[in-house]
């Protein structure tokens, strides 16, 4: 569960996305969440429910303005005002349910963004390492380079650790260990983008896009799972994203978002824009082979 973008009435602003005013807000909204759910430690509860949360991310990029756009202050101090109330709800109701920190947008200091090493190191400056249950949120994002480059080319984003799937790991590694955090890390989202196969071209500032086919795509994509699996310090991976293609009005309007999806308009792996059948990308078929060793797929496109 990750809850983001408090509604209307609990800001004084309305201007772009962000948190309530009043940090208790969003800790009374997680306490009615665990209660309309019945979500806890005791045995009755999870035998009558079952386990709905398996864990909960406590708001997105809030080193993004258009995400922390409000009265609390746009750094690490400001996200960990929110944080901490959140927290106390959380384990209010469960001891063991994960508890993990916004993953941070990987960017520099620009005009509606706050570089995320800084702002990671400002939350724990304003005492992130107190909590030593809680796991690090982080979107490793990597354009067009694979996961095992490391920054830095020429060809244009490629020339920025911000853009490494490998830099943006080491370095966060390097700031967990300087907090002397002894804590591991759950990638809430990440994904590898291309516009093969999509009319026209990308938004402006995605032309990266291109770089990638769709076969780079899957093979990226399968390995940065891998390398994963076998760090030692990461635990969950959720990939961006399954089927935004699909929804009305994206593949038209060139949303950069139909880039990263598994299933798009189309058949065997062409996409039709408008079509109302859908085909996976090759990327759907190889997770599910690498998952299901058993079953002996004919091909990844057909």
């Amino acid at each position: 569960v990750s809850v983001v973008k408090a509604p209307a009435w609990a800001r004084s602003t309305q201007d772009a996305d962000g948190p309530p005013d009043d940090p208790q807000t969003l800790a009374n909204f997680i306490r009615l969440l665990f209660d309309e759910i019945n979500a806890g430690d005791r045995p009755e509860d999870r035998a009558l429910y079952g386990e709905y949360i398996d864990a909960i991310e406590i708001w997105n990029e809030p080193n993004l303005q258009r995400e922390w756009t409000g009265r609390l202050p746009f750094s690490g101090a400001g996200y960990m005002q929110l944080f901490a109330p959140a927290y106390q709800a959380v384990r209010s109701y469960s001891s063991t349910v994960p508890i993990i920190t916004a993953g941070l947008a990987p960017t520099g200091n620009n005009p509606g963004s706050v570089d995320d090493r800084e702002f990671l190191r400002q939350m724990y400056a304003a005492g992130l390492a107190n909590y030593p249950d809680v796991l690090i949120g982080i979107h490793p994002y990597s354009w067009a380079n694979s996961p095992d480059a490391v920054c830095c080319g020429t060809r244009g984003w490629d020339d920025d650790p911000h853009f490494f799937f490998a830099d943006t790991l080491r370095e966060y590694r390097s700031i967990i260990a300087a907090a002397g955090h002894n804590t591991r890390m759950w990638i809430t989202e990440v994904g590898y983008a291309t516009w093969d196969g999509f009319p026209n071209q990308p938004p402006p500032g995605s032309e990266w896009m291109r770089f990638n086919t769709m076969w780079d795509q899957a093979n990226y994509t399968l390995r940065m799972v891998e390398l994963a699996q076998t760090s030692g310090d990461i635990e969950n991976v959720i990939l961006w994203n399954l089927n935004f293609a699909v929804l009305s009005g994206l593949v038209e309007n060139a949303d950069e978002r139909i880039a990263y999806s598994m299933i798009v308009p189309g058949t065997l792996c062409i996409i039709e824009p408008g079509s109302t059948n859908r085909t996976e990308r090759p990327l759907y078929w190889m997770l599910y082979d690498a998952l299901r060793p058993d079953i002996q797929l004919p091909g990844y496109c057909g």
